[in-house]
């Protein structure tokens, strides 16, 4: 017993001999889109945007130390492409010095309830059913969820240990 003890007092030593201090930062916004002529994404053609039945969202997380910092990004998009990310790193770049932009990555939920960002599910295989108003503002709520997970960032710190 006492070794077990002993055992977990090592333990909790190296935890806090490898806690750093971080600067965290969340945000969400949504993208729901417009009433205009959208189409959804994933299956077939033709199903065009009718309603909002859930909301979709970009979510923005900032992690930062005295070192580096990254921006996380994700959407409920079926696959937002990367041209999309160099826009939102150009606006960062523009609109918030103080962030790195090519610490930025981003991803998607896959969802196949959402517009087509892609340019493959529009009236018919042959034409886009990408609305480039829309894209403007997914870049545009994205630039927006970046600064305020940004600006909302606290200290917090993140422990690990190796066993």
């Amino acid at each position: 017993m006492k070794y077990l003890i002993l055992i977990q007092c090592l333990f909790l030593m190296m935890i806090h001999a490898n806690a750093q201090e971080f600067l965290v930062g969340a945000s969400s916004k949504t993208i729901n889109p417009d009433k205009d002529s959208l189409y959804i994404a994933g299956g077939k053609p033709n199903r065009p945007f009718i309603d909002v039945h859930d909301n979709l969202y970009v979510k923005a997380i900032y992690v930062g130390n005295k070192n580096s910092h990254t921006v996380l990004l994700t959407f409920d998009c079926i696959g937002l492409m990367y041209p999309r990310l160099l826009e939102i790193r150009e606006e960062v770049k523009r609109t918030i010095p103080a962030i790195n932009p090519s610490n930025i990555v981003m991803s998607s939920t896959h969802t196949h309830a959402g517009p087509d960002v892609v340019g493959i599910w529009g009236k018919n295989y042959s034409s886009s059913g990408v609305n480039e108003v829309h894209m403007k503002k997914i870049v545009k709520m994205a630039t927006v969820a970046i600064k305020e997970a940004y600006e909302k960032r606290k200290y917090a710190t993140m422990e690990y240990s190796m066993g």
